[in-house]
C-alpha cells in the first residue's frame, strides 16, 4: 500500500472484523515506558507526544466513541493518572467555553449525583464554587426548572445545622439586599427586644398591673405599655405589664392613664 493513500472504508472493516476476538500481546509497564521515552521529541511523524488531532479526526473518535461504556478498571487507571494533576488556567478556560450550553440529560446528572454522594466538598472548593456564583443571576429557564421543588426533612436538618450559628456581616443591616432603612420594627425602636418585654414582664411577677391577672389566667401573652405612648422610649421605668384588656382600655383617656402608670413605677425609679 503506497504511503498517504487512505484506507476504504470497506477495508478498514474488514481489517476490524478480522482483529476483533484477538488476544494481544500486551507490554509490560517497563516496556511501555521504553516506547514514552523514545517517542519524546521525536519530529519524524511517529512520535504523538505533543500532536494535535484536527477537528474532523477529534469528531470521528467522539462518534465512535458513543455507546460505548468504561469499564471499573479503566475508571480506575484512568482516575490514578489524573490524581494530583494541576490543570492550567489555559486548560481550565478551555474547558469551559466547550462546555458552556451543552445541556445534560437526566440519566447523566442522575449518574454523576450517584457517583458523587457521599463526597465531602473541602472548604477550598466551597469558597471557589462562591466566588464563581458571586454576582451572578440565574437565568429564568433555571429559576421555572428549580421552582416546586422541595427539600426532604434531612436536607433541611442538615441545611440548618449548618447554618446554626454563623454570623454573616456580609448581609446584615444595610448590607442586606432587602434592606429598606430599618424600619422592620416600626414605629418601635431597636431597643424594645422580646428580651426587653420578657425582662419588664419579670419585674412585675407576670402579673397585669392594673386589674391583677396573671399571666396563667390570661388567654394571651401580657402585653408590656409604653406609659408614655412614645414607642421609641424603651426606658424600663416607661414600661409596665398590662392584660390585653387593660391594655386596650390605655388606649383611651391617655393623660389620665398616663399619669397613674407614673405612680405605679414610682417604687422601681429608686431600685
Amino acid at each position: 500500500m503506497p504511503k498517504g493513500v487512505p484506507l476504504a472504508e470497506d477495508h478498514k472493516a474488514k481489517i476490524s472484523a478480522a482483529l476483533t476476538g484477538i488476544i494481544r500481546h500486551k507490554f509490560t509497564a517497563e516496556h511501555k515506558a521504553r516506547l514514552s521515552k523514545s517517542k519524546i521529541g521525536n519530529t519524524n511523524g511517529r512520535g504523538n507526544k505533543g500532536r494535535k488531532h484536527t477537528k474532523e479526526h477529534n469528531a470521528k473518535i467522539s462518534a465512535s466513541n458513543i455507546g460505548k461504556e468504561i469499564g471499573p478498571e479503566t475508571r480506575a487507571k484512568i482516575s490514578a493518572a489524573n490524581k494530583g494533576k494541576k490543570r492550567s488556567p489555559e486548560f481550565c478556560a478551555a474547558m469551559s467555553v466547550r462546555q458552556k450550553g451543552i445541556k445534560r440529560s437526566p440519566d447523566f446528572c442522575a449518574k454523576v449525583s450517584a457517583g458523587l454522594m457521599g463526597h465531602p466538598t473541602s472548604d477550598e472548593t466551597k469558597a471557589k464554587i462562591s466566588a464563581s456564583l458571586m454576582g451572578k443571576k440565574f437565568s429564568l429557564e433555571r429559576r421555572q426548572g428549580l421552582m416546586g421543588r422541595k427539600h426532604t426533612p434531612e436536607h433541611r436538618a442538615k441545611i440548618s445545622a449548618g447554618q446554626t450559628g454563623k454570623k454573616r456581616p456580609n448581609i446584615c443591616g444595610d448590607k442586606h439586599p432587602r434592606w429598606l432603612g430599618g424600619i422592620s420594627r416600626a414605629p418601635y425602636a431597636f431597643s424594645f427586644t422580646p428580651e426587653l418585654r420578657e425582662q419588664i414582664r419579670t419585674r412585675d411577677d407576670y402579673i397585669c398591673q392594673l386589674c391583677g391577672r396573671t399571666q396563667a389566667e390570661s388567654s394571651k401573652t401580657l402585653h408590656v405599655h409604653h406609659i408614655d405612648y412614645d414607642k421609641q422610649n424603651s426606658t424600663p421605668l416607661n414600661l409596665i405589664t398590662l392584660c390585653v384588656v387593660c391594655n386596650a382600655y390605655a388606649n383611651t383617656n391617655r393623660d389620665e392613664w398616663s399619669a397613674i402608670f407614673k405612680q405605679m413605677t414610682l417604687p422601681y425609679s429608686w431600685k
